[in-house]
């Protein structure tokens, strides 16, 4: 996930409620960011003065509880989280962003198969143009009309051959290729992966 995605996700959740005590369990829920990340992010805060930390007081616990860390925005960390999710929320947002790793290669791989296509489907309709000049005015029309062809043929085998490598790939790494991924709704299981 994006630094700043993860930013702006956890300083909505902490802003929610700025003077509270804020427990990882319940910000990671709220927030939606997977654990490693929101760490990570809070880690930073805390590096740049945002949140302080503390824990609770075993006294005051139930017992058997462990006592929890818990992470209190400083008057800095409310500026600056605010800044951050205001950007956040104003800045234009791509499409292509917003799909996950695996939904951009299967889109990779359906492009390259596409222009392969297209560029075939170019030199045929080159050639279609070309061959029946040939027949009447000489050689150089047929010429164009073979080289248009071949073109067309090498760019549709170049095509499937780059998207073949990205589900290659794809499957090296996830174990199965995009396709059947997307085929399989796997936007769901997508936050193990990323």
């Amino acid at each position: 996930m994006n630094k700043n995605k993860a930013l702006a996700k956890i300083g909505a959740t902490m802003l929610q409620n700025p003077d509270a005590r804020h427990f990882g369990y319940p910000l990671r829920r709220g927030s939606g960011v997977r654990s490693a990340a929101m760490y990570r992010t809070l880690t930073r805060m805390l590096n740049n003065g945002w949140i302080s930390d503390g824990w609770e007081d075993p006294r005051t616990l139930a017992e058997g509880r462990k006592p929890r860390r818990y992470y209190v925005l400083t008057a800095d960390g409310q500026e600056g989280l605010a800044a951050v999710v205001i950007q956040k929320q104003t800045e234009p947002r791509s499409w292509w962003n917003e799909l996950r790793p695996r939904q951009r290669e299967a889109a990779w791989s359906g492009m390259f198969c596409l222009a392969g296509l297209a560029l075939f489907a170019a030199g045929l309709l080159l050639a279609a143009l070309f061959w029946p000049g040939a027949q009447g005015n000489g050689v150089d029309s047929g010429v164009a009309a073979l080289v248009g062809t071949v073109v067309g043929v090498v760019a549709a085998i170049g095509g499937i051959l780059l998207a073949r490598r990205f589900e290659d790939r794809h499957q090296r790494k996830y174990g199965t290729t995009p396709v059947v991924n997307l085929a399989r709704g796997a936007d769901r299981n997508e936050a193990r992966h990323d």
